[in-house]
């Protein structure tokens, strides 16, 4: 799908074409997600642990491992899908 809001740009700007087919989706996290359309824990777990930061695309330091490892044990972290059941 292409974003309408580089419609403007030519085809070789817009970061569409065989760069995308030929991408490793390993190294994406956020691979095939949607906005606002995750709604299991699982997958942003999964996000959380994926050796690669989604936006910078630079590998997690160990800072970070060791912050998300304090995150983890945090009474919020294990009530997360809750957060995600809106009524």
């Amino acid at each position: 799908m292409d974003n309408p809001y580089l419609a403007h740009l030519p085809p070789s700007q817009r970061g569409a074409g065989s760069s995308k087919a030929n991408m490793d989706t390993s190294k994406e996290p956020l691979f095939g997600f949607l906005p606002r359309k995750v709604t299991y824990v699982l997958a942003l777990a999964e996000v959380q642990e994926h050796d690669v930061n989604p936006f910078t695309k630079q590998l997690h330091s160990a800072q970070y491992k060791k912050i998300l490892a304090s995150r983890e044990k945090l009474p919020v972290y294990s009530q997360m899908d809750d957060f995600f059941k809106m009524e």
